[in-house]
Formats: structure tokens, sequence, C-alpha cells
């Protein structure tokens, strides 16, 4: 859709990476990102002392200024990954690090939850998929996009309070709607290749990670095995935790 229309903006609640890895190229994570890692610091440790602490430059972290290495960066940072073992430390103040995902109790990023709040209420259209609108403040975004009257439409297996306002509701899960959804908004334009790659993709959408080629028909039977098959590919090429959080994102099928 991002190459069909002037801009497309992608928010989600997800943390998997999934988006980026389909190809979306403006994503806001309201809810962060497993691959990123930030400081896990107790505040009121640090300001417990008798020296004010100051903000690492690397991992935005607090930190006491005489702990900090000059020659650490945020590359240095990002060469990090999780893995079973020891809990990693910041290269520059040593403090401990963490996924960079919002735990329960904690609030959102509010500069994400801004933007997200700014491309909602400025957008032409905002497509809601599969999200039952119940937490907020993420469930407040579609409706302010349909306060200053932008198109609305949703796609739910199961109507939600947002069904009632919708300009268009459309019951079912994503894998076949949004392929559907596509062909008849922009059809002519995608042609009949495209539209092929949009229905094939429709049929595995659930599993984003699935690059074998999808037979025909498809079946529930079918999809398990492909699913299978490439989930043992992708084993020898993701750490453990990145593979037990693609593990973790996978929703039941159904076709």
């Amino acid at each position: 859709m991002q190459d069909l229309v002037p801009q497309v903006t992608v928010i989600t609640q997800n943390i998997d990476g999934l988006h980026q890895k389909a190809g979306s190229r403006n994503v806001l994570e309201l809810h962060g990102s497993l691959h990123r890692l930030k400081a896990f610091v107790d505040a009121d440790e640090m300001f417990a002392g008798d020296r004010s602490p100051v903000i690492c430059p690397v991992c935005n972290g607090y930190a006491v200024h005489e702990h900090c290495d000059p020659y650490a960066s945020k590359e240095d940072l990002a060469t990090i990954k999780l893995k079973d073992g020891p809990v990693p430390h910041c290269p520059c103040c040593g403090a401990l690090l963490r996924p960079d995902i919002v735990w329960f109790g904690e609030p959102l990023d509010p500069g994400i939850l801004a933007e997200s709040w700014l491309r909602a209420e400025t957008s032409d259209a905002l497509i809601c998929i599969g999200t039952s609108l119940e937490v907020e403040p993420a469930a407040s975004i579609p409706w302010r996009a349909h306060w200053t009257g932008a198109l609305v439409i949703e796609v739910n297996p199961v109507p939600t309070k947002l069904s009632e306002v919708a300009d268009v509701s459309l019951i079912g899960s994503a894998a076949q709607v949004l392929p559907a959804l596509l062909e008849q908004a922009w059809g002519e334009r995608l042609g009949k290749t495209g539209l092929d790659m949009v229905c094939n993709t429709g049929m595995t959408g659930q599993y984003p990670f699935v690059q074998a080629p999808v037979p025909e028909p498809l079946t529930r039977e079918v999809l398990d095995d492909l699913v299978r098959q490439e989930l043992d590919r992708l084993r020898g090429s993701l750490s453990p935790e990145e593979f037990r959080a693609l593990v973790c994102s996978m929703p039941i099928p159904t076709c």
C-alpha cells in the first residue's frame, strides 16, 4: 500500500519488528521493540547518593559522570543483542540493559504517542486492523481520526465499539480482508502480477516470515506444513530470544 498512496504510516502495538521485515518504512511502535535495548535504572537509588546523576549519551539512562566511557557510542550499543546469559551492560555508563518495550504498568513513550495522535488527526483515511480497542491510550487513535473527518475503515474478526461510527466495518481476518480491499481499491494499478503477490501474501499474511512459494489451493494442513518448514529454516538464523519472540507472536492459523 505504501507504494500506491503518497504516504502510509503504520501505528502498531507489536514489538517483534515484523512490519519492518515485511517492508514497511514508516512504523510507529507504541510498545517499543524487542530489537532495541535501553537502560534499566533504579532512579531512587541513583538519586540517593551525594552526586547528581547525568544522562548517559549512549543509553539515555541515569549515570554518574565519572563512570562513563568517553569513547563509547550509540553504534556500540546497537551491536549488543539480547541472548541467553548475563544481563548486558551499557558500553558507556555500565547500566543494566533491558528490551526497549513497554512493560506492564509503564507509560507509553510520549513522543511516539504524540506522533501517532498527530498522524491520525491529519490523515485522510485510517484503517484499524485487528484490535479490540479496549486499552487506552492506544484505543483512542482511530477515534481521533474520526473526530477530525478522516475516512475510518475497520477490519476485525468481531465488531467493536468503533464499528458503530466507522465509515466501513469489514468483519473478517486481516489475511482475508486486506488483499480483497487492495484489489478493489487499486486492482488496475497493481496489475495481475501485483494481485497474485497480494493474494499470496494474504493467505499467509498471519506469517510474514513465510518466503516459500504458496501452493494452491491453500488448506489448513498445507499452511501448517508450510509454517513448520519456514520455522525450521529460521531457527538456525535467529538468536534463541528472537526465535522465541517470533513463535510467541504467531496467531492461530486460519484458512
